[in-house]
């Protein structure tokens, strides 16, 4: 059995994206949870394992509360709607990959929107190599990205 960390990667909008895989899996079940709830109850009850939570129930945003039995759906909300939610997997890579990966890829602001963490898909061979010089196992799984 290996010990290394395990690495996995996709490609969205013209971007290597890099993540831990435990990460990757966390992240992507959270959201597909997320779109999946039906009532303001259940999304309340919600028990995230990531760091991004559900969306719509900040009580500011309400004159009537919603109630637990109101439907819900991820994409009336005001934070789906402005493109607050979900973060894009790119820029989740900026907290989430160890940090002696810092030297991987390269910010990218993208104001008033969320910032990036860019890899240039053409490197894609050299940073694979370079990963597992490192110590990483590395697959590809351009699937498992795009969920998040």
């Amino acid at each position: 059995m290996s010990t290394k960390q395990r690495l996995v990667y996709g490609i969205v909008d013209d971007n290597l994206v890099l993540l831990p895989e435990t990460a990757a899996k966390v992240f992507a079940e959270d959201h597909q949870a997320i779109w999946s709830l039906k009532t303001y109850g259940e999304a309340r009850c919600f028990q995230r394992q990531s760091l991004n939570g559900v969306p719509g129930l900040d009580e500011d945003d309400y004159d009537d509360i919603p109630a637990d039995g109101d439907p819900y759906n991820v994409a009336l909300t005001n934070e789906y709607q402005n493109g607050d939610w979900p973060p894009p997997a790119a820029t989740i890579a900026l907290d989430g990959l160890p940090d002696d990966l810092d030297d991987i890829g390269e910010r990218i602001e993208h104001f008033p929107s969320f910032p990036t963490l860019h890899i240039d898909p053409g490197t894609e061979a050299d940073l694979v190599w370079v990963l597992n010089q490192r110590g990483y196992e590395v697959r590809r799984d351009d699937e498992l990205i795009s969920r998040i």
